[in-house]
């Protein structure tokens, strides 16, 4: 959200650019993570249960990270 909030004033490309640039390797590090600790902890644990949930969710997780349309997250469209 700190990436987005310097974003919202871009137009599409810078957003993509930023993106790209601030946002990716953040996601390629939380992905590691995501494998690294998937290995070590108990699959029906809490921390297991959300390491599960979020690689399930990988795509989708990182859409907006390759679209400088799409916004982060889905929350004005629930309100």
């Amino acid at each position: 959200y700190r990436v987005e909030k310097d974003a919202k004033d871009l137009d599409a490309a810078d957003r993509l650019a930023l993106r790209r640039e601030r946002t990716r390797p953040q996601l390629e590090s939380f992905g590691a993570w995501l494998e690294k600790n998937s290995a070590q902890v108990l699959p029906k644990s809490p921390i297991g249960k959300a390491i599960a949930y979020a690689q399930n969710q990988w795509i989708a997780l990182g859409r907006f990270a390759g679209d400088g349309n799409l916004n982060i997250d889905n929350n004005a469209a629930e309100r």
